[in-house]
């Protein structure tokens, strides 16, 4: 490694400007139930079947088929009551 060229040290930072941080909280949500807020970044599907968001833009989406074990990478302000999925945990910032 070159002299001029060091590591970061703030790992936390480091991560957060990569857009690859892991989360900082989870919760186990109940479709339908309560407004994700602050918007969960990502949820995990642990029983499969459909999953039912809304948009942080109000904006309605169904992901069909989920299978258990899968991370779904999008931004959500609730998972709807139509989701058939369970098992579900919100990650957070």
């Amino acid at each position: 490694m070159s002299d001029d060229v060091k590591p970061t040290e703030n790992k936390e930072t480091q991560y957060a400007e990569s857009g690859g941080a892991p989360s900082r909280e989870c919760e186990n949500i109940t479709p339908g139930a309560t407004e994700l807020s602050p918007w969960a970044r990502a949820l995990w599907v642990g029983v499969s079947g459909d999953v039912t968001i809304e948009t942080p833009r109000g904006e309605t989406v169904l992901f069909t088929a989920v299978a258990a074990g899968t991370i779904l990478p999008t931004w959500a302000s609730k998972v709807t009551g139509a989701t058939t999925a369970s098992n579900i945990v919100a990650f957070y910032g």
